[in-house]
């Protein structure tokens, strides 16, 4: 009983929670958390997620899991390294309840801070090593350095010009964004010249996708096209 306690104080994520990050419906999230049980053995299992249940709309009991850090790291790992980042954030921002063994509890949450620093470190650079864009990979590997410690080391490129999306210039032109990329694809404007590549998050996923942004001085270019 005492180690299952030990949960009740940590910082913890629901599957629902799991679910609404990852993307995938809840049912699938609790299959994967039994398989990892399964894998565990009920009892190691059970330590790092614990079972537990919701009331729907229908006002009926469904069943759910609430994963401690650990259990969020262990499911992580089935998850892209995307998402893998993501559950972690989302997991460290909460409050943790106060615990009578304050010496024991706090122990345990340097422990847990050194193992999200280390895994966070290790997803931001596994997404730099995927990266063909030169800006958003050195901007990967300084989060992956700063990462495993309280304070920054590296420091951030210092953006040297204001950026816009397509959509922000679209309306200082009154066009559509896809009107500014066709424009600009078909009269080569997508150069260092009148912006860059970075990567956003795309509209309808949790994906990150590459878009270029655009220096103020693509603005009059453009009005030469429309």
């Amino acid at each position: 009983m005492d180690e299952l306690q030990i949960l009740e104080f940590k910082r913890t994520m629901t599957s629902l929670e799991i679910s609404e990050i990852t993307g995938k419906e809840h049912k699938n999230i609790l299959a994967d958390v039994r398989d990892e049980i399964s894998k565990l053995g009920t009892e190691r299992g059970q330590l790092i997620f614990q079972p537990s249940y919701y009331i729907n709309e229908q006002n009926k009991k469904q069943p759910m899991f609430v994963a401690n850090i650990q259990g969020v790291l262990q499911l992580g790992a089935r998850y892209s390294a995307d998402v893998r980042y993501k559950l972690i954030e989302k997991v460290t921002k909460k409050e943790t309840v106060k615990s009578k063994e304050n010496i024991f509890k706090n122990d345990l949450i340097d422990i847990e801070k050194d193992k999200i620093r280390l895994e966070k470190s290790r997803i931001l650079k596994e997404l730099s090593q995927s990266i063909t864009n030169d800006k958003y990979k050195q901007t990967l590997e300084i989060y992956s350095a700063n990462a495993l410690y309280d304070e920054p080391i590296l420091e951030l490129p210092v953006a040297k010009k204001k950026s816009y999306t397509a959509t922000e210039v679209g309306n200082k032109l009154g066009i559509t964004s896809m009107k500014v990329g066709s424009i600009a694809k078909k009269h080569n404007l997508k150069t260092e010249e009148f912006g860059f590549w970075a990567y956003d998050k795309a509209k309808h996923s949790n994906k990150q996708v590459e878009s270029f942004r655009y220096y103020e001085n693509v603005i009059n270019e453009l009005k030469k096209y429309i």
